[in-house]
């Protein structure tokens, strides 16, 4: 009993960890791809909450307070962006629960 539990536990470790490298590979390909300030930004702008995703985590008008800091902060990355730095060493860190 106690071999299968041994046996148990490490095919879930394994397979745990061979999905961590995955996962981890598919991270750094996706960010491959915003190293410079404008895809940065784009990145940014684009992966900013909605009203109602605001909602969910805020209550009454506290999620409408926050949605407009975001939109006013928004309206500054809208500005044009001088191409500026590209960011080579960029850590990609990922884990599994």
């Amino acid at each position: 009993m106690k071999t299968l539990f041994l046996h148990l536990t490490l095919l879930i470790f394994i397979t745990s960890h061979t999905k961590a490298q995955k996962t981890a590979e598919e991270a750094k390909a996706f960010f491959n791809d915003y190293k410079t300030t404008v895809t940065i930004t784009d990145l940014i702008r684009h992966s900013l909450p909605t009203l109602e995703e605001c909602k969910v985590v805020f209550s009454g008008d506290n999620a409408k307070t926050y949605f407009n800091s975001l939109e006013e902060m928004k309206a500054k990355m809208n500005e044009p962006i001088k191409e500026g730095e590209t960011f080579v060493d960029i850590g990609i860190e990922s884990f599994t629960t």
